[in-house]
């Protein structure tokens, strides 16, 4: 059965390979929404929709990191003859953060960390704020500690780079129940030093 996903993939990967400049291929709207997330996360240069009605096509540019293709191998889940399902905290990192998962959602085509993000409602974090983390000891590094509360700050958003979401640094932990976190909307560091959209 043909994979016209797969085949958009292999395209690129092997005209980074090839060191060329553009890769081509038969347009679908599917294609154009994972061009336009591989495009916002740095895995492509550029894409753009080329020609009209049956003879459109899909132009992509091929993004490298000095002579190296930044898509350099590629791995297709789910493929028309075997569906591959995911629930949010099964979405895992790929090749240890220095990869990307790009699935298909109810809400559109997504990377895994976008998907994870909204499934937990955590895309309106911001700067500075003040969160709390169970079930996870930070005493001497970062673990998993039945019972224990961490309370941290917000020092950064998601970093597909480093493989991870939003950066939390610790600023006080417990691992016998003394922390009760408490739901507060402006919960920010910024607001009780007056920074930021907090200053006066």
């Amino acid at each position: 059965m043909h994979d016209p996903i797969a085949d958009m993939l292999i395209r690129i990967k092997n005209a980074g390979n090839a060191g060329k400049d553009l890769a081509e291929m038969p347009f679908s709207n599917m294609k154009e929404s994972i061009a336009k997330v591989l495009f916002v996360e740095g895995y492509i240069a550029s894409y753009a929709k080329k020609g009209k009605k049956v003879q459109k096509t899909l132009e992509v540019g091929i993004a490298y990191e000095g002579k190296k293709p930044r898509v350099a191998d590629v791995l297709r889940m789910s493929k028309p003859s075997r569906r591959f399902y995911l629930k949010a905290d099964e979405i895992k990192q790929v090749k240890n953060g220095y990869g990307l998962m790009v699935i298909s959602t109810p809400k559109g085509i997504m990377t895994g960390d976008e998907a994870a993000l909204k499934e937990h409602k955590l895309t309106n974090l911001k700067l500075g704020d003040i969160v709390a983390v169970t079930d996870m000891d930070a005493a001497y590094g970062w673990h998993y500690f039945q019972g224990a509360v961490m309370i941290g700050i917000i020092i950064h958003g998601d970093s597909f780079l480093a493989g991870h979401g939003p950066g939390v640094t610790t600023i006080m932990n417990s691992t016998v129940g003394d922390i009760i976190p408490v739901l507060h909307k402006e919960a920010n560091i910024g607001k009780y030093f007056g920074l930021g959209r907090y200053r006066k």
